[in-house]
């Protein structure tokens, strides 16, 4: 398909040693000039030449003009300096071009000075020496990769040459000695190539006064062009993506590809609304990932490689735009935007046996262990120091202290009472503590016996650094995704941290379903979109899993389009309408919506449950510590008490004195 590449050069202007003859049935215009003629003539010059090598028609008949040429020469007229000089101001005033290129092989005399004058003072003219046509064609295709400007070009080669260039180019406007029909190109429905009638330009002989006539613009506007492809068909590039574009494969291939029918998607109503409006049908063919430029500078994958290659005219399919990819296609303007996130298995609930030491940090409980060990003697110290003075007997041990402060601790009550001030003083301070710290312990105790807690979740980078490290998890990245392109090429920072750790063989699936399933396999974090990965974790039951928190690279969406596509305009224009009128936004609820009504609601359904063992368990763990401790106590006791008995015994028996 020719139309990418006549977005660029949109014009092509013939100076050639194919030069037209005299016409000996026009007589000169009453200002000298020679008007361009048709009567008379059996060869259509220049165009037949160049479109029989084709097999198309050179000038169609529109509304009665003449499509006769006049037969070409071999010689050049020797004004082609002059005539260089007098066109290009007039292209730059008549044209929306603003780049011209000066094409040429220096066979024509006297050309050389003009070319090099040109060079010099006009600002935007670029000169081609022409050598070949494989030379050339890779030379344009490579200068107008990611230009966007319209470009004029100004061919003064001879014939051979200028034949070789067209063929390249498939553009010209046609010339006839003093006088030069301008034509422009076309490609019809059936990709045949065309020219039509534009104007004409024309020198007067004697004053050397140029004349011209513009019948449609030289730089047709492209959005006109385009508004409406006439039913032609486009080819376009998509994998299997729900729920961007879902696709069924069919039984026929296009080349190496297989071919596929549209089935439903966000994807496929953009592009299917878009070719509703601009009247053409599509072609669906399937690549192997998205794809993009690789490492080696040489090869370029996926979808993304099928539209550099040209293989396709489009691909849309949640396709993120990247400089990388920019440099090899056009995008559309984006249409759609979100961020990556990671979905990891939920995060098991942390065992409830020592719920109970839970409330507090092991600082508090060392706090508290210090502070009964210490009520104790120091109360006793009072007591003892107060009895001193005061006169009196100790009536208690520091034990007897220590234990009853423990009482209070536990809310038990105090068994002591003392009618000395300074033991009340103690007393009183000791019963506001145990009773701050016993609001404290029960209310978080029931917070914590209420509330499960789990295993920290991966809910960022930093958190899938620290698992990879610490626990041991892994990675998974659909391949061959712009996911993987910016850590791949990522100098420093956390990116490339990831990406030295990542192992490719374990780590790379090939489709969004795949890494959602493979996450509940093991230590795995699944880096993707969050639309994709929160619709199927949805359908596969969000209890499952856990979707992190903090999302991160936002990335916008575009279609894919070939570098230099002319109708890149007309297709900015129906998305920006798709996304004003809200019907992405609509078409992405609605995505959203069917895939939550694949699972229940598992909202509350009423109050709070009964109390399970499963919170009781760490009254029972308490318990069972103990009669574990008690058991120890008694097994010690026993033995004290059997080795004590032992003593006595061997004491009493006959013959052994205790005098001395």
């Amino acid at each position: 398909m020719a139309a990418p590449l006549m977005s660029r050069l949109l014009c092509l202007l013939l100076i050639s040693a194919l030069g037209q003859s005299q016409d000996a049935g026009s007589a000169p215009t009453p200002d000298g000039s020679r008007p361009f003629s048709c009567r008379g003539n059996r060869s259509r010059g220049l165009a037949e030449v160049l479109l029989r090598r084709m097999g198309s028609d050179p000038f169609p008949r529109e509304g009665g003009r003449s499509s006769e040429m006049e037969r070409p020469s071999a010689k050049w007229s020797g004004q082609e300096p002059r005539i260089l000089a007098d066109l290009l101001p007039f292209l730059v005033t008549s044209t929306t071009a603003r780049q011209i290129l000066l094409i040429h092989d220096l066979s024509a005399p006297n050309i050389s000075p003009a070319i090099r004058a040109v060079y010099e003072q006009w600002y935007g003219v670029t000169t081609i020496s022409f050598k070949s046509a494989a030379d050339f064609l890779d030379f344009i295709v490579k200068a107008l990769m990611n230009v966007s400007e319209k470009r004029i070009a100004i061919v003064i080669c001879s014939g051979g040459n200028t034949v070789a260039i067209f063929e390249a180019i498939t553009l010209a406007a046609q010339t006839s000695s003093n006088s030069y029909r301008l034509s422009t190109s076309y490609v019809d429905v059936k990709n045949k190539i065309g020219l039509a009638y534009a104007g004409h330009v024309t020198w007067n002989d004697e004053t050397g006064k140029m004349t011209s006539f513009l019948a449609s613009p030289l730089t047709p506007d492209l959005e006109r062009v385009y508004a409406d492809f006439g039913g032609r068909q486009l080819k376009g590039a998509v994998v299997p993506n729900w729920p961007f574009f879902q696709v069924t494969p069919l039984d026929a291939y296009d080349g190496p590809y297989q071919e596929a029918g549209p089935v439903s998607g966000i994807d496929f109503l953009v592009i299917d609304a878009i070719a509703t409006e601009l009247n053409f049908t599509y072609k669906l063919l399937v690549a192997d990932s998205w794809g993009g430029p690789q490492p080696d500078g040489r090869s370029i994958t996926g979808m993304i490689g099928m539209v550099a290659r040209r293989e396709v005219e489009f691909a849309v399919d949640e396709i993120t735009i990247t400089g990388a990819r920019e440099a090899v296609l056009d995008f559309s303007q984006p249409y759609f935007m979100e961020s990556i996130t990671i979905v990891s298995r939920a995060p098991a609930e942390k065992s409830r046996a020592v719920a109970v030491f839970s409330p507090f940090t092991p600082a508090v409980w060392a706090a508290l262990v210090l502070s009964v060990a210490v009520i104790g003697p120091l109360l006793a110290i009072i007591n003892h120091l107060t009895s001193f003075y005061l006169g009196g007997k100790d009536h208690f041990s520091s034990r007897e202290f220590a234990f009853n402060m423990f009482r209070n601790l536990v809310v038990q009550g105090n068994l002591i009472s003392s009618a000395r001030w300074p033991l009340r003083c103690v007393f009183f301070s000791w019963y506001l503590f145990c009773f701050y710290v016993c609001a404290l312990y029960s209310g978080t105790l029931t917070a914590v016996l209420a509330i499960p807690a789990f295993e920290k979740p991966v809910d960022s980078l930093a958190d899938l650094l620290r698992a990879m490290k610490e626990d041991g998890f892994s990675p998974l990245f659909i391949y061959d995704t712009s996911n993987v392109h910016i850590l791949k090429e990522a100098t420093s920072g956390i990116y490339k941290e990831i990406w030295d750790r990542f192992q490719p063989d374990s780590g790379y699936v090939f489709s969004a379903n795949e890494g959602v399933d493979k996450v509940l396999t093991g230590k795995f974090g699944f880096v993707n979109a969050w639309l994709a990965s929160e619709i199927r974790i949805t359908a596969r039951g969000k209890e499952n899993y856990h979707l992190a928190r903090q999302t991160y690279y936002p990335q916008s969406y575009g279609v894919a389009l070939q570098s230099g596509a002319p109708y890149l305009a007309v297709f900015d224009k129906k998305l920006a309408q798709l996304v004003e009128s809200g019907l992405i936004g609509k078409w992405r609820r609605d995505v959203v919506g069917s895939a939550a009504g694949r699972v229940p609601d598992e909202g509350p359904q009423g109050g709070p449950g009964a109390v399970t063992l499963i919170h009781l368990q760490a009254a029972f763990f308490v318990l069972a510590v103990g009669l574990l401790a008690a058991s120890l106590a008694l097994g010690f006791e026993v033995g004290l008490c059997r080795r004590r008995r032992r003593r006595e015994r061997v004491g009493k028996a006959p013959g052994i004195s205790s005098s001395v």
